[in-house]
């Protein structure tokens, strides 16, 4: 899913940080004032690190997990 507009809430992880990950998998699910959604990963590799909290509020563009994507 490619976020456009903004500002979203990162309202649930749905990966941990270790995990491998795949391409097109759903990541995490968000929301905005008016519709709720789910994120996908752009590529595949593992989780090294979960960048923004549940409940944050997330831009396009921004990083939101540390991938490992070489594993």
């Amino acid at each position: 899913m490619l976020l456009q507009g903004g500002p979203f809430i990162l309202s649930r992880w749905r990966v941990k940080e270790g995990e491998y990950i795949l391409k097109g998998q759903v990541i995490a699910d968000i929301e905005t004032d008016k519709a709720c959604g789910e994120l996908e990963a752009d590529c595949s590799g593992h989780v090294r690190r979960l960048l923004v909290a549940e409940g944050a509020a997330i831009y396009p563009g921004e990083p939101l997990i540390d991938l490992d994507e070489s594993a």
